[in-house]
């Protein structure tokens, strides 16, 4: 159990994702919970875990939080360095959902004017 405040969070984002990370031993593998998110509407925003909120995930998407999926054409290692060439960075279609909300919130208008010479 534990108690979570956090003020002067940064309102540029909508949401704050609160996790629990927890070992049982040394160097064993963590248990990695999503606990909740929280709306970035109010300030100071306050949250006390109780041990039964969340989802268990796998704790390697951690790693890859915000980072980009890369695929390699070719591979090498020399003197334990791997070095990567030919690279594609493969990044998901924007989503149809995304494309609807741009649509309906954004709009481009054009005025015509006549020339006179």
């Amino acid at each position: 159990m534990f108690n979570i405040q956090i003020t002067g969070s940064d309102t540029n984002f909508d949401y704050i994702r609160i996790y629990s990370i927890y070992r049982t031993s040394i160097n064993a593998t963590p248990v990695v919970k999503r606990l909740i998110d929280i709306k970035t509407d109010t300030s100071p925003i306050t949250y006390i875990d109780r041990g039964i909120d969340g989802d268990i995930i796998d704790p390697t998407l951690l790693l890859y939080i915000g980072g980009e999926k890369i695929i390699a054409g070719t591979l090498n290692q020399k003197d334990n360095t791997l070095f990567l060439g030919n690279l594609k960075i493969e990044r998901p279609p924007i989503s149809d959902t995304l494309k609807t909300y741009i649509k309906s919130n954004s709009s481009i208008s054009f005025t015509s004017k006549s020339l006179v010479y």
